[in-house]
């Protein structure tokens, strides 16, 4: 089993504009901290609700690597998320040789009780968020581990998020919701890209925390 690990401590891109959401966040800071990445996201009063930016890492990925991931980390929300966190977006998108990228894309939405959704339609470009009925409760300023539980099919061409654990809580992602379609965006090939976007339900900011965010290939 190879581990990639401390993945937050390496260099992160910030990325804006429509295809990234529809309203740019005032201010968007990612910071490399002796404890972890945090992210500080604000808008100024009277902006609109949704308002994002996505924040990438880009790492390699095991020519040997199976299609089985586990990816673990200890997420940190400051006091002010539970009032001005709509929700945050965690992708993982890994690469093949042959250049098909397989979009594990999730998002925890704390404004719906820490609802688990899954991402849809990503290869036909009209992407699509579908409730997984699984629920985590309020965000809280206190430190959560998360866990998730991956695989993609470099034959079949498809990808499936298969559980989330966030504290206490597992969610086993129903079938439904699983084997989404892999498509070509030309990235690189033998690469996994990290994708973190947090929302604002409004005018106002919060900040979160990721570490030790480790990578599991499985099987390899």
């Amino acid at each position: 089993m190879l581990q990639d690990t401390n993945m937050e401590r390496y260099p992160v891109k910030v990325f804006t504009g429509a295809d990234i959401a529809d309203i740019a966040p005032t201010s968007f800071e990612p910071e490399l901290l002796a404890d972890g990445l945090k992210i500080y996201i604000a808008g100024a009063p009277g902006i609109g609700a949704f308002a994002s930016a996505l924040a990438q890492i880009v790492r390699p990925l095991p020519a040997q690597s199976t299609g089985q991931l586990v990816r673990q980390f200890l997420y940190t929300p400051d006091d002010a998320a539970a009032t001005y966190c709509w929700g945050e977006e965690f992708d993982e998108r890994p690469t093949d040789a042959a250049g098909w990228t397989y979009p594990l894309d999730k998002r925890i939405v704390w404004a719906l009780n820490g609802q688990l959704q899954i991402s849809s339609g990503v290869a036909a470009g009209k992407i699509a968020w579908n409730n997984s009925g699984i629920q985590f409760g309020p965000v809280g300023p206190v430190p959560v581990l998360i866990t998730e539980v991956m695989s993609y099919d470099t034959t079949a061409r498809t990808c499936s998020i298969l559980s989330v654990k966030c504290g206490n809580i597992l969610g086993t992602v129903p079938l439904a919701l699983r084997n989404q379609p892999a498509f070509n965006l030309q990235w690189t090939p033998g690469t996994l890209v990290l994708q973190r976007q947090p929302y604002l339900v409004g005018a106002g900011a919060f900040s979160n925390l990721v570490a030790n965010d480790t990578m599991q290939y499985v099987g390899s």
